[in-house]
């Protein structure tokens, strides 16, 4: 019988760690690790009653770090990282509530600054937000008028919009 209930323990342990996670005690939480298939970790981080707080980084199927999140009831707040596969960062950001504020930076697979962009909110909600790019390695100051195979462009925010003129205006100078 002894036999028999340790063979249980033994399996449902090996079967819980395998498919969830493993538990420690860290600063009041309960510390998850969650793991692929393939025994790979996943994602690890902090439970408070059963949301995620603090930080919480998530990993490729591979065991390399993709994703660092900051976490306050189950929600992300504050700076958040995305990384290339060499481990890099790509981006840096910030979140409340879910919804992107402050500075977005973009890198390159170098290290470099592709663009930075600025969170707009049109909206309380979520999927309203939008961000404008300030900075982009090749772009040109803002009003910065060249022509490109005969078209117009000029320069805001670090993106290139393509001038129209209207040439059904008439302008009248009266001196």
């Amino acid at each position: 019988m002894k036999n028999i209930i340790l063979t249980l323990l033994i399996f449902f342990f090996q079967f819980s760690v395998r498919s969830q996670n493993i538990i420690k005690k860290q600063k009041g939480c309960s510390y998850k690790i969650y793991y692929y298939e393939n025994k790979v970790k996943k994602e690890e981080g902090c439970l408070v009653n059963n949301k995620k707080e603090g930080l919480w980084k998530e990993y490729s199927t591979s065991g390399v770090l993709l994703n660092e999140y900051n976490y306050e009831h189950g929600v992300p707040n504050g700076v958040f990282y995305n990384y290339f596969e060499n481990g890099k960062i790509h981006k840096k950001g910030f979140y409340k509530n879910w919804t992107g504020i402050d500075t977005l930076t973009i890198y390159n697979t170098n290290g470099e600054i592709v663009s930075k962009s600025v969170w707009i909110p049109v909206s309380y909600k979520k999927s309203k937000a939008v961000w404008r790019k300030i900075y982009a390695k090749d772009a040109k100051p803002d009003g910065t008028i060249e022509t490109i195979d005969g078209k117009t462009y000029t320069w805001r925010l670090g993106e290139k919009y393509e001038f129209k003129l209207d040439t059904n205006v008439k302008v009248e100078i009266h001196h």
